[in-house]
């Protein structure tokens, strides 16, 4: 596959330029080895659609909203409890940590307002592994490498 020098239209440029400097990691021209790609790609996939989805929901879903709206006692205020300042302090700061912020807002808001209506720690995860999973096979599929 031919790599795209295009940048996505909804890719911010000035975050983009950040990270520029490493450029696109190519893992298809990286391993020559075909061997040494899929397991390079099962690593990636196992991280971005298992571990990475849980790590984050547990720590921005399961800890940072419910301590934002009780820092004393945050393991008892119940998962999915709503409040403004958490919400919008959840979604921005998770925005900030994604290379797509926009696309990042709009995602965080609505696995934000999934937590609320499910009360489901495990409903985010499932959610941001299937998300995870589809991306990475989008990026396979387009050579999208920047969405890495």
């Amino acid at each position: 596959r031919q790599e795209s020098s295009k940048t996505l239209p909804y890719r911010e440029p000035a975050l983009a330029s950040l990270f520029s400097f490493f450029g696109p990691f190519n893992p298809i021209r990286a391993r020559a080895d075909p061997i040494a790609r899929y397991v390079f790609l099962a690593a990636r996939f196992f991280g971005l659609a298992l571990i990475v989805p849980i790590i984050e929901e547990v720590f921005w879903r399961g800890f940072l909203m419910r301590y934002l709206i009780d820092d004393r006692k945050w393991e008892n205020v119940p998962i999915g409890t709503f409040s403004s300042l958490s919400f919008l302090v959840v979604t921005i700061l998770f925005a900030l940590v994604h290379p797509e912020f926009l696309a990042a807002i709009v995602w965080g808001a609505s696995i934000n307002l999934l937590l609320v209506q499910t009360r489901n720690l495990w409903a985010t995860i499932v959610a941001h592994g299937v998300t995870n999973l589809l991306l990475g096979l989008y990026i396979l599929q387009s050579g999208a490498w920047k969405l890495w």
